[in-house]
C-alpha cells in the first residue's frame, strides 16, 4: 500500500513539472520575454525546436522571418536600456537564420519573401538609428550592423540573391568594420554634407572615431593641426586652396592663395 503511494505520488509529481516545463517551453517559444531576463535563454533553446520541427524549406524561412520581427520589437523595447547590446546582438542572429534559410530556396521562391524581408530591413535600420546605448559604447557593432543591413537591401532590390551572396553576409561579423562606404550608400540616407572623392569611399568610423561628429564640411573640421607636415607651417589652414577630395597627392600649390609672394 506504502508503496503504491510512493509511486503515484512520483508520478504526479513528474507530470507536474512535465506540464511545468511544457507551459513554459510554449511561453518562451510564443510570447514576449524581457531581453536579458532568465528566460530569454530558454527562449532561444525554444525557437530553435520550433524550427526543426518545420519540415519544408519555405515554411522555415517564414518561421525565421517571424523570429525576425520579434528581434525588432525587443530590439525597440530596449532603447536606451543597458540590455541594447543583446537586444541587437540577437537581431543579427535573427537575421543570420533567415538568410542561411533563404539561402536553401529556389531563386523564385526567394523572390517571394523579398518584399517581407526590406520592409523588416527598413524597420531594422529605422530601430538601429533610434539606439542610445550602444553607439557610444561600440560603435563599431552598430556601423557593422547597418552595413550589412544595407548590402542585404540593396542585393535585395537588384533581384533575387545567390545562395553564396546570402551565405557570404550571414558569415559577416559585427566584430569587423564594414567595407569602405558602404554606410553612405544606404537608402533614405543624406549625409549633412555631400561626400565627395576619397570621403565617399570611407567607412563611417574613419571619421566618426568618436562620440564627437565633425561639424562642418571643412577640412580642419576633420583633420587636425597636428597631422599637417612640417613644412606647411607656413600656408594658411586651408587645404583646398592646394588639394583636392581625390587625394593629397597631386596638389596645385595656389602662390596666392597660399599668400606666398616672395620666392627669394
Amino acid at each position: 500500500m506504502r508503496a503504491r503511494l510512493i509511486v503515484r505520488l512520483a508520478a504526479s509529481l513528474i507530470f507536474i513539472l512535465l506540464a511545468s516545463a511544457g507551459t513554459l517551453y510554449a511561453l518562451a517559444a510564443t510570447g514576449p520575454v524581457p531581453v536579458g531576463s532568465g528566460l530569454f535563454g530558454l527562449q532561444g533553446a525554444a525557437e530553435q525546436s520550433w524550427l526543426n520541427l518545420q519540415s519544408q524549406s519555405f515554411d522555415r524561412v517564414v518561421y525565421t522571418l517571424n523570429l525576425l520581427d520579434r528581434r525588432t520589437r525587443d530590439m525597440i523595447t530596449s532603447i536606451g536600456r543597458s540590455s541594447e547590446s543583446i537586444a541587437l546582438i540577437e537581431a543579427d542572429r535573427a537575421l543570420n537564420r533567415v538568410l542561411l534559410e533563404l539561402s536553401n530556396l529556389s531563386a523564385e521562391e526567394r523572390q517571394a519573401t523579398s518584399t517581407r524581408l526590406i520592409s523588416e530591413l527598413d524597420r531594422l535600420m529605422q530601430v538601429t538609428g533610434s539606439l542610445k546605448v550602444v553607439p557610444n559604447e561600440n560603435r563599431l557593432v552598430v556601423d557593422a550592423f547597418k552595413a550589412k543591413l544595407i548590402a542585404l537591401h540593396q542585393t535585395l532590390v537588384a533581384g533575387s540573391p545567390s545562395s553564396g551572396e546570402l551565405l557570404g553576409l550571414a558569415n559577416r561579423s559585427l566584430d569587423v568594420p564594414p567595407p569602405n562606404g558602404e554606410l553612405t550608400t544606404a537608402p533614405g540616407f543624406k549625409h549633412p554634407f555631400t561626400l565627395i572623392g576619397r570621403h565617399a569611399e570611407l567607412a563611417c568610423l574613419q571619421c566618426h572615431n568618436t562620440s564627437v561628429a565633425p561639424k562642418s564640411d571643412t577640412c580642419t573640421a576633420c583633420h587636425a593641426e597636428s597631422q599637417r607636415p612640417v613644412n606647411h607651417s607656413l600656408y594658411p589652414t586651408e587645404c583646398a586652396l592646394c588639394h583636392t577630395p581625390e587625394g593629397w597627392k597631386g596638389a596645385t600649390f595656389n602662390h596666392v592663395g597660399a599668400q606666398v609672394t616672395q620666392c627669394a
